[in-house]
């Protein structure tokens, strides 16, 4: 008898559903992940009854997934009795020892070592890009982003586990809570033997975390994808039948001026800043753009007095991405002084942040009541 392996279900990078073949395919184990980081798994919940419902009473069991700092799953709790189900330990490199409870029957549970999947059948985990062997300590695959973390194209996570993270089998970081260190191929002092790093926050790593799972040398953020993605929406919101008005994609033009790149430029980030201020302080009226003008129409509508009221309302309204880095400047210099705000900015010397940096006059004005 030929024994036909499950079918997994995933929502981008995630498992999110497990299927068997039963005569027909049926789902047997649903994925509930968490939001601080993509491999936090929260809890699963298996279909005991077959009925494709995971939140129906006497027909499915929920179980929590208690994981570290580092992301192991260490304990796995059944949610309607709050009993321990397993406890489950680690070697460095994620070779598992899962001890069940007495008087409970093994979950069958495969998210382990750093929120990983461990396959059974190859002794291995999948860390998406490539395969981690924790009885070898090393990946099964060269790093296809080759030497940038270093000359062992199979070492896992610079040889400490414990501290370093690698989700897709390309990009190693820290676990939640610690800063980011991007190291930069390319910038405009790498003539001069300069190294440039730049330190990412808690808040910048929430936004950049989904855009870090696609391929390792593409652009984070890409106007194709972006406007691929638009598209999509407005099918989606489509309420005139295919069969009727025009067919997805007949509509657009076979030579157009402009098409979205693969990657920002300068100019493009600067015009979707404008464009986000435009839509979070939209002018009054009758400055404002009407829902039946076009562009055109809009512009010539407007008196010379009004467009001149109009550039002052989005003068005051809108920012350019150097204020972004001047602002920082400002706040890092006069929380943490002008060392602490010289090495996230980049600059060799404090002078040149000073030049970034506002003079702060609560400061200065704190100093001349002391002194008198």
């Amino acid at each position: 008898m030929v024994t036909v392996p499950p079918c997994l279900l995933y929502d981008g990078w995630r498992r999110v559903q497990d299927y068997k073949l039963d005569g027909t395919w049926k789902s047997v184990r649903e994925y509930i992940w968490g939001g601080t980081y993509i491999d936090e798994l929260l809890a699963f919940s298996d279909d005991t009854d077959a009925d494709g419902l995971f939140d129906d009473a006497g027909g499915s069991e929920r179980y929590l997934v208690c994981q570290q700092a580092n992301f192991n799953a260490v304990a796995v709790v059944k949610a309607s009795t709050a009993a321990i189900v397993e406890k489950i330990t680690y070697d460095p490199y994620g070779e598992a020892d899962v001890d069940v409870q007495p008087s409970q029957s093994a979950t069958g549970n495969v998210v382990l070592f750093q929120g990983r999947e461990w396959d059974d059948d190859a002794d291995l985990y999948y860390f998406r890009n490539r395969w981690l062997s924790p009885r070898l300590g090393r990946f099964m695959q060269r790093d296809p982003v080759g030497y940038e973390d270093g000359m062992n194209l199979y070492e896992a996570m610079l040889s400490n586990p414990g501290t370093y993270l690698d989700p897709t089998g390309s990009i190693i970081g820290t676990w939640p809570g610690a800063a980011w260190i991007c190291r930069l191929k390319e910038h405009k002092t790498a003539w001069h033997g300069h190294e440039r790093r730049i330190y990412i926050g808690p808040r910048a790593q929430r936004v950049l975390a989904p855009f870090l799972l696609g391929d390792p040398s593409a652009y984070c953020f890409s106007p194709t994808e972006a406007e691929a993605e638009r598209r999509e929406r407005l099918h989606d919101e489509r309420t005139t039948p295919l069969s009727c008005g025009n067919v997805p994609g007949s509509n657009r033009k076979d030579d157009p001026e402009r098409t979205a790149g693969e990657r920002c430029t300068t100019d493009s980030y600067r015009r979707a800043i404008a464009r986000a201020c435009d839509h979070a302080f939209p002018p009054p009226e009758p400055l404002a753009k009407r829902e039946d003008e076009t562009i055109a129409e809009w512009q010539a509508r407007l008196t010379p007095e009004q467009k001149k009221g109009l550039a002052t309302w989005q003068k005051a309204r809108r920012w350019h991405p150097h204020q972004l880095r001047h602002n920082a400047a400002t706040e890092l210099r006069k929380e943490f002084g002008i060392e602490a705000a010289s090495i996230p900015l980049g600059h060799r010397s404090p002078a040149i942040t000073e030049l970034y940096a506002e003079q702060d006059e609560q400061q200065a004005i704190e100093a001349i009541m002391k002194v008198g």
